[in-house]
């Protein structure tokens, strides 16, 4: 299985590249557009099967996590979206295996809060085994400075260690809140979070067989608890120690800074910077930060933009060393390089005097 990202001028796509498989789901899939999923056409090239998933205007869960937390209300939000997206599997006869569960394959609206679901016919992976994978990814995004975040993602984290677990346990989990031992059941509906748009309410689930027998829970909170550090330890282990030095004054000396220095190297050779070439009024950009996010979304980008035809989270231009990439974040209208649009999640270096528009917004960079 590939995996690409292809845009076009009118369109942005996820492209997956499959061995040739005719199942009654493939033109199942491409016909009927689901509620949960992203729409998908299909394309026979070099004996190979592609599936091309619409997922324009979206965010790949794994790239929106870099730069966020997630709390109570954004996992149970996505857990009970997740929830209806597999009452529309079955509705539709999707094999539930099919279905990919990898953050690198789950689509965000960072907007309206709806999340959009891949599936793959022809593919077959353990569902339960690709949740508990999701969920140890989850878990290094939780804030931990928000308990009942974390005791919430702990609780499903430590279903899915249970041999014998089943998705519809997550149902239960969502009407309950957990702290310790203690189970403490909603007796309201919460109200549904403004930032959801999901046109399918949670129907009625079917409770499990009682016959089927659960692992016992002793000793499983040390299992999480051990799990959950090595998590945390691989994650570290993937970002470089910054060394801070400070330099401090000999104690004797009195230090008396009236007209400071200034340093003759150009500000331009050491920080990089866009210098705005476009219609309106924009201001230009020092690129002062590793990860540097353009849009129109005040809060959320460092640097801003006005037009209407630029999305909230834009793109993003990375430093690495002395030198600088581009990468579109699945915008609206695009972003390019000189004359040539930019794929999704694909880097691009920048050069001096090249030319980048984020949608009609032109810039320089030196």
């Amino acid at each position: 299985m590939e995996v690409f990202f292809k845009r076009t001028m009118q369109q942005s796509y996820m492209v997956i590249e499959n061995e040739l498989y005719m199942g009654y789901d493939v033109s199942l899939i491409s016909r009927c557009r689901m509620d949960g999923f992203f729409p998908v056409q299909t394309v026979v090239e070099n004996g190979m099967l592609q599936f091309w998933y619409e997922i324009d205007g979206l965010q790949m869960l794994d790239s929106y996590l870099e730069e966020k937390e997630i709390d109570d209300k954004w996992l149970r939000a996505f857990l009970i979206q997740m929830e209806n997206m597999f009452v529309i599997a079955e509705k539709y006869l999707l094999l539930e295996n099919s279905i990919l569960l990898s953050p690198e394959q789950i689509g965000i609206c960072a907007e309206t809060g709806q999340f959009y679901f891949c599936y793959l016919p022809g593919y077959v992976s353990d569902i339960r085994k690709q949740f508990q994978k999701l969920m140890e990814e989850l878990l290094t995004k939780v804030d931990h400075k928000e308990k009942k975040a974390v005791d919430f993602a702990y609780a499903i984290y430590e279903m899915t260690l249970q041999e014998n677990y089943s998705l519809g346990e997550i149902k239960e989990l969502l009407a309950e809140d957990r702290v310790g031992d203690e189970i403490f059941l909603s007796k309201e509906v919460p109200e549904k979070e403004e930032y959801i748009e999901s046109e399918y309410a949670m129907e009625e689930w079917e409770p499990e067989p009682a016959n089927r027998q659960k692992e016992p829970v002793k000793n499983i909170k040390d299992t999480v608890k051990k799990k959950v550090q090595q998590l945390f330890e691989k994650k570290q282990t993937k970002e470089s120690p910054v060394m801070q030095i400070a330099f401090e004054p000999d104690e004797e000396e009195e230090m008396v800074i009236s007209n400071p220095t200034v340093l003759l190297n150009s500000f331009d050779e050491i920080i990089g910077k866009l210098n705005y070439n476009g219609r309106h009024e924009e201001q230009d950009f020092f690129i002062t930060k590793d990860s540097f996010l353009i849009g129109t979304r005040e809060d959320s980008v460092d640097g801003m933009l006005h037009s209407k035809a630029v999305s909230r989270i834009h793109a993003k231009i990375r430093k690495q060393g002395t030198e600088y990439f581009i990468e579109d974040l699945n915008s609206k209208n695009g972003t390019w390089l000189n004359g040539e649009v930019l794929n999704y999640k694909t880097s691009y270096p920048l050069k001096k005097n090249d030319k980048i528009c984020f949608a009609d917004e032109e810039y320089v960079f030196s």
